[in-house]
């Protein structure tokens, strides 16, 4: 696995996974103290999405870089483990939203959700950034 090209990939990459190892210490502390907390479950579910999804961006580079020579990894294994890690952060994030009026403050309601849909845009994004790079690569 070959590091990110850029410094802006490389500080998002570590940037989600430091944030997705706190979460899931923090989740871990909670589901310590108490073990039917729901709220400490879904952090740490949505812990351990952002840090599967900081690897899988990681992994990013390597594709564009030279998945035809190597071919060690397929395609398909690839968008399964970002689309794996989007449905855990998703999940996550949501049952923590929706837990968040019952037991949590508004505030903290309203950062999961702006994480999780930031994650969502961030995502789409690079995706589209991807298929016009491949799509001018094919004209030329």
């Amino acid at each position: 696995m070959h590091a990110p090209t850029s410094r802006l990939a490389l500080a998002i990459t570590l940037l989600v996974l430091a944030g997705g190892a706190l979460v899931v210490v923090f989740a871990v502390v909670a589901l310590v103290r108490d073990a039917g907390d729901d709220a400490a479950w879904a952090a740490a579910l949505f812990g351990a999405g952002l840090a599967a999804w900081g690897l899988w961006f990681n992994q990013l580079a390597d594709a564009d870089e030279g998945r035809a020579s190597t071919g060690d990894e397929p395609r398909a294994a690839r968008s399964s483990i970002g689309t794996l890690a989007m449905v855990a952060v998703l999940a996550g994030g949501a049952f923590w939203v929706l837990r968040g009026p019952l037991d949590r403050t508004l505030a903290e309601s309203l950062l999961v959700t702006a994480i999780v849909l930031g994650l969502w845009a961030l995502n789409r994004g690079l995706d589209a950034r991807i298929r016009r790079r491949r799509a001018a690569g094919e004209v030329d």
